[in-house]
């Protein structure tokens, strides 16, 4: 027991502190002072320079540190990590020249299937601390975090910790952090500076209007409930608009299946299948793959297999063309094509005579290439391929027309309730001015009757 001292200790073990009473005027040793450490068990971290000053009398009042342990180092918790960069949504687009682009601000990240979207970073345990006792202080637990596979979304099957698409959508990432990849998704509100030009791999849904100058991209299927002003939408399915598309002569619509639109006015339509409208197409330019039907066609031209609609031109006599030469351009165009299929099988054919007299000539002895003569041959090889591609595209493009000759036979023809003057009908290169009112039109493709 030290006379007019004691020793005191934190809770945590980690601090000794020789506390020494007022008025003290004879001090212990240093011999003293570390004997009644060990007694109190404090083995670690002495500090041998604050116990000499208290020997000395420089240290005479309050409390003086003796001892100090090591604090135990915190790990790190597990978390994870976005691999897909979200930094760029609701930016606008820096360009080149530094000018930035309102009109591309990224509010949709769209992926193919396959893509890391998110890893898991386990927790990295902490570093165990050591107290004036000599013992150890193991470090506190860090948290961990579960990887969840969510909608469009699976858990690789070479990594547990690493998160993958498992289909081509648009990318949505929750407040709690849940990523998940829709092939549909829905806007709430026009698409105009608020959220940029749209891309988006899946269906959409636009419950407002796209407006002048924005582009709405989509490889799905396309949804307005509003409007579409002066400006460009492309699907890869079909587009339907509860409203009108109205623009100023330069907006397109263009979709790979059909299209249904409430009302048209100075705009371009380019549909793979049926274009619907229900009320009046005006100084339009529509070209289907399909039948074109409206309640009234006004100006402009229309290029289908087949056009129904209540009346066509008006009692202006604004000039309008109907084109049911649809067919007949296919057949054209059929005619192409296979004239290109001849010409490629034969270069095709060449290519491989090409690799068969380079290998013959050039083998040596041991059956190899030089490294140029192998330069060569991949030349070649890729060159076949991409032509073996491109004559595989044509035949399907030729298939296509062969069985829409079959679907659409005798029946490309034009059914109208009435059809005014300065109406051309053209079929082929051949056409036809209407020089008076006709009621109750029917008109078929190689026959005339009304």
């Amino acid at each position: 027991m030290l006379t007019g001292c004691s020793i005191i200790t934190t809770p945590d073990g980690l601090k000794a502190y020789l506390q020494i009473q007022p008025k003290t005027l004879v001090f212990p040793s240093e011999k003293e002072i570390v004997g009644e450490l060990h007694n109190k068990g404090i083995v670690f971290g002495l500090d041998k320079q604050a116990i000499s000053a208290v020997a000395c009398g420089k240290k005479n009042s309050g409390l003086i540190e003796v001892a100090r342990g090591i604090a135990p180092l915190p790990g790190v918790n597990g978390h994870i990590e976005i691999l897909i960069d979200i930094n760029s949504i609701g930016k606008p687009k820096t360009l080149e020249d530094g000018r930035v682009d309102h009109h591309e601000i990224g509010s949709v990240i769209n992926v193919k299937c396959n893509i890391p979207l998110a890893r898991r970073i386990p927790p990295a345990a902490g570093v165990e601390g050591k107290s004036v006792f000599g013992k150890s202080i193991p470090p506190p637990i860090p948290d961990d975090v579960v990887l969840m596979a969510g909608v469009g979304t699976s858990i690789s099957s070479d990594d547990p910790n690493l998160l993958l698409s498992s289909i081509e959508g648009a990318v949505s990432i929750d407040r709690n952090g849940n990523i998940d990849v829709k092939r549909q998704r829905v806007i709430d509100n026009d698409i105009d500076y608020s959220t940029g030009n749209i891309s988006f791999a899946g269906d959409l849904i636009i419950n407002g209007t796209v407006r002048a100058g924005f582009t709405v991209d989509v490889q799905g299927n396309l949804k307005v409930c509003g409007n579409v002003e002066d400006t460009r939408i492309k699907s890869g399915g079909w587009i339907e608009i509860d409203g009108g598309a109205v623009g100023a002569g330069t907006g397109l619509i263009e979709c790979t299946s059909h299209v249904k639109v409430r009302h048209l006015e100075n705009f371009s339509i380019r549909s793979g299948n049926d274009v619907i409208i229900h009320e009046d197409s005006l100084h339009s330019s529509i070209v289907s793959e399909g039948k074109i039907r409206a309640k009234s066609i006004i100006g402009g031209s229309v290029n289908a297999f087949g056009i129904e609609c209540e009346s066509v031109g008006s009692t202006a006599e604004t000039r309008t063309v109907l084109d049911i030469g649809r067919m007949h351009q296919l057949v054209e165009e059929r005619r192409e094509l296979n004239k290109k299929a001849i010409e490629l099988r034969s270069f095709i054919q060449q290519l491989k005579n090409e690799q068969f007299t380079l290998v013959r000539d050039n083998m040596n002895d041991n059956g190899l290439l030089s490294d140029e003569d192998v330069s060569k041959l991949e030349v070649i090889k890729n060159k076949t391929l991409e032509s073996i591609k491109t004559h595989d595209k044509i035949r399907q493009r030729v298939d296509c027309i062969n069985e829409k000759e079959k679907t659409i036979g005798s029946s490309c023809g034009i059914i109208a309730e009435c059809i005014y003057p300065n109406t051309f009908i053209k079929f082929g290169n051949g056409d036809r001015q209407v020089q008076e009112i006709l009621k109750h039109v029917k008109l078929y493709a190689g026959a005339q009757g009304n």
